[in-house]
């Protein structure tokens, strides 16, 4: 597992992680999608692969990613160690599947558990 910060995302937010609302938000935001379903190359409520899941969370909560793959997502973020990791950030896996690079990606939730996407759904 890798962690990323996801607090600079954008230029036009400061990055600063003393808003601790704004991760809060993002989580609980991530979290009603549990049990959604998984869809191969979803980007929607309507099925989410996993880094259609975290575009979505996180453009909806007003980080301006687009929709990238878990690989771009990685290429976009700060890397951090798992020990910084905190709510809201990422975490990537390699080779999950056959893909170079990063090739699953989450969200760090409360109680280092993830918010991910895999076949079985969101959860």
């Amino acid at each position: 597992m890798i962690f990323l910060r996801c607090y600079k995302f954008t230029t036009s937010w400061d990055g600063t992680i003393e808003q601790p609302s704004l991760a809060d938000d993002l989580v609980a935001y991530a979290l009603t999608f549990e049990g959604y379903d998984y869809v191969y190359g979803g980007t929607t409520p309507a099925g989410f692969d996993c880094s259609g899941y975290v575009c979505w969370v996180y453009n909806q909560a007003g980080y301006d990613v687009g929709r990238t793959t878990a690989n771009g997502l990685w290429q976009k973020s700060q890397h951090i160690s798992e020990a910084e990791a905190k709510p809201g950030d990422l975490v990537f896996f390699k080779g999950t599947y056959d893909t170079p690079g990063m090739s699953h990606c989450g969200i760090v939730r409360p109680v280092r558990t993830i918010v991910e996407v895999e076949k079985g759904g969101c959860g």
